[in-house]
């Protein structure tokens, strides 16, 4: 899936960016005429003819001798002579006759006043889908990528200019962060309606077919091949859509927030910013502590009493404390495990502890077979081609030797011997929910930050919001992911501990008492007393956890977050389905004016036009037609498909305004018929005047997206720049 997502990308990290600096160059020679477009450009509409704006007025193309890019064409064609006389681009003189316009042209390139350059890249992906036969699943994929991409130039320029231009910088900044919060909605297409969710369903395909292919007999005893592994079980319960597409909805909203988390995660590592991720080895054993107290100290340099007992709990049991660089280190590591948790990667976490020298809690984190929470996306797909190679292995007798060396190292394979699995997963999640509230307690009493996250890391493990919610404080998604997942835990759980799919998480009941058979009743534990029954789930556990996904996203974090932005709105409308609603109550309300909507006549706002969130909301009305079920009323005769029009015809004035007239075509096409001969007939007189080379290269382009007759009418791609 990566390779797949990765290699789409690859015209775009290699040239194509290289080419701004000559759109640079064309952006310093204008003479404000885009500031005034941008205020007119949005004229009303109805529903038979969606007027362009009479832009002929605002643009005079005659006065302007620069040329529009094809990022498709090599920049050098631009710079020989233009074939009917003129000057060459690298020659030519500015707007006012002299050689200053060229001067600030150069100064502008330095400067990498590149504006909106990601309009470019969103091109290149509608080019991939039309000629290259790319899926729409992956262009949502392809405008993530273009987005992380932009926003991590805009970031270094950002950086580069912050002591001498710092309002540039900032402004580059905001602009990086809008595009991020972009990339974030493209990812969630991509998982809930895109190709991440067709490979989850082939991937739950190919799970049902190896549980089915596995000869079994007397419930597993006898057989040729082991029983089905629990962790093979519990992702066939949380990734069968057919049988239960609410866990599966589910699903894709955690891999989409643990892939955000991972790639940030990625992203830092490679900007060499994950300071927290950097550790030595056997760095958290402990040494400095235990060397203090070999010296006879007995306190540290705050007057704190150091901890006499070095066993895992010892601090927390003698309300005692670490020599300061093990207490450092120890609260690293514990918000590190919590970021990979968060990101859904417990076997790297597992490893990290492994190598600081804290193997009691790499096996405390692990678990055994299936006992951790359900995997999603990525990691999923992998714990399913390690259990394929199982099987094969087992299939093949020359290899069974070394498979079963493999296993002897095994922890997952080990935990199943016995056949009571699920009983022992229920009791391990009871065990870490018991552990998790225990050392939030002690972190209330000792404030020790370090305990807050890892309370919040053994509640990740068993769905606990009461611990893992502490953690998450004023971030939306990773307070969106500890819902979901303790919702998706119930409803799996209830799959693997009865074999029935919970309709109603309100009618889930509580785990049964879990007890060793031989044990002798003891009415006056003093552990039960202190800890309760083990059970899993328990009562407050359940109640705690919301029951719908709606209630999670219009209940629960309107009550954290009340100021949501822009694209929190679309990730929620969404992830609950409601296309109608989203375009209609939110997109065409941020984008035009509401006298705008209310009107039929054709109206000019003075309010600044919101270029990324315009191009955002074309591509993605472009994509959801294709991707929601019967075109989620934006195929032509729907509900939406007007509104869709409207939008698109917005941005390819936008388009026009600032002087891309080689992407027009790309979003014309797209257009209804009507609308699309009125706005390409008024842009095609707009450049009646440009110079002959202009118009062969705005035909040429045409005759790639859409039928344009030649010479007396005849058919046109085969006339080319001829017909012209």
């Amino acid at each position: 899936v990566a390779a797949r997502r990765s290699g789409t990308m690859e015209s775009l990290r290699e040239g194509d960016f290289e080419r701004r600096a000559v759109v640079v160059a064309e952006s310093a020679v204008r003479d404000g005429t885009s500031s005034s477009m941008m205020q007119t450009m949005r004229g009303g509409d109805d529903a038979d003819d969606v007027l362009m704006g009479d832009v002929r007025d605002v643009v005079d193309v005659a006065g302007d001798d620069t040329r529009a890019l094809n990022p498709l064409v090599p920049v050098s064609s631009y710079v020989a002579s233009d074939g009917d006389g003129g000057e060459a681009f690298g020659a030519r003189k500015g707007l006012a006759g002299d050689g200053s316009a060229n001067a600030a042209a150069a100064s502008a390139a330095n400067d990498g006043d590149d504006a909106r350059a990601e309009e470019f890249a969103f091109a290149e992906v509608l080019a991939k889908v039309k000629t290259e036969g790319a899926s729409a699943g992956a262009a949502a994929a392809m405008f993530e990528d273009a987005c992380w991409l932009r926003a991590r130039e805009l970031r270094t320029r950002a950086e580069a200019r912050r002591r001498r231009a710092p309002s540039a910088a900032a402004k580059d900044v905001v602009e990086a962060e809008a595009l991020e919060r972009e990339a974030h909605s493209w990812s969630l297409i991509y998982h809930l309606l895109g190709d991440g969710a067709t490979v989850e369903r082939e991937s739950a395909g190919r799970e049902i077919e190896m549980l089915n292919a596995t000869p079994r007999e007397d419930g597993g005893a006898r057989g040729n091949f082991l029983p089905p592994p629990l962790r093979s079980r519990l992702r066939c319960a949380s990734r069968d859509e057919t049988r239960d597409p609410v866990t599966f909805r589910l699903n894709r909203i955690i891999a989409w927030l643990e892939s955000n988390a991972s790639s940030a995660l990625r992203r830092a590592e490679l900007d060499g910013t994950a300071f927290d991720g950097r550790f030595l080895r056997d760095e958290c054993a402990w040494r400095e502590t235990a060397d203090a107290l070999n010296s006879s100290a007995k306190c540290d340099p705050d007057g704190n009493p150091l901890s006499t007992s070095l066993d895992p709990d010892g601090p927390m049991r003698t309300n005692a404390v670490l020599h300061p660089s093990n207490a450092d280190a120890e609260e690293r590591l514990c918000k590190r495990l919590w970021k990979l948790i968060r990101a859904g990667n417990i076997r790297e976490a597992r490893d990290l502890c492994s190598k600081v020298g804290q193997h009691w809690r790499a096996a405390s984190l692990g678990g055994a077979a299936g006992w951790g929470p359900a995997p999603v996306g990525l990691v999923a797909d992998e714990e399913l081609e390690r259990d394929a190679r199982k099987l094969l292995a087992l299939r093949d007798m020359d290899t069974l030797a070394a498979q079963n060396e493999v296993d002897l190292n095994d922890d997952a394979c080990a935990a199943e011997c016995d056949g009571i699995g699920a009983n022992r997963r229920a009791l391990w999640k009871w065990t870490c929910m018991v552990a998790a509230r225990h050392i939030a307690k002690s972190a209330k009493l000792s404030q020790l930050p370090l305990a807050q996250h890892e309370a919040s890391v053994y509640g990740a493990l068993c769905g606990d919001l009461q611990t893992m919610l502490t953690a998450c404080e004023g971030d939306w998604e990773s307070t969106t992911w500890a819902y979901a997942r303790a919702l998706f835990d119930l409803r799996v759980d209830s799959v693997v501990n009865s074999g029935r799919v919970l309709s109603d998480v309100a009618d889930i009941e509580v785990g049964e008492v879990i007890c060793d058979e031989n044990e002798i009743e003891n009415g006056d534990d003093d552990a039960v007393k202190r800890l309760g029954q083990p059970r899993w789930p328990t009562l407050d556990v359940i109640n705690a956890t919301p029951k719908t996904v709606e209630e999670i996203l219009l209940v629960k974090l309107p009550e954290k977050f009340p100021d949501a932005d822009a694209h929190r709105t679309v990730q929620t409308h969404l992830i609950l389905g409601k296309t109608k609603e989203l375009v209609l109550d939110h997109l065409l309300q941020l984008i035009f004016p509401e006298e705008e909507l209310a009107s039929d006549g054709e109206r000019v706002s003075l309010r600044p036009l919101d270029a990324g969130l315009t191009r955002f909301t074309a591509h993605a009305l472009l994509f959801l037609e294709s991707l929601l079920a019967e075109g989620g009323g934006l195929s032509p005769g729907g509900e939406l498909y007007f509104h869709l029009n409207k939008v698109l015809n917005l941005y390819v004035v936008h388009l026009i305004a600032n002087k891309r007239y080689a992407l027009v075509p790309a979003y014309v096409v797209h257009l209804r018929h009507p609308l699309l001969i009125e706005t390409y007939a008024n842009f095609l007189d707009l450049l009646a005047p440009a110079v002959m080379s202009r118009k062969s290269l705005c035909f040429a382009e045409a005759s790639l997206w859409m039928d344009i007759e030649g010479l007396g009418g005849g058919g046109g791609k085969s006339q080319g720049a001829g017909g012209e």
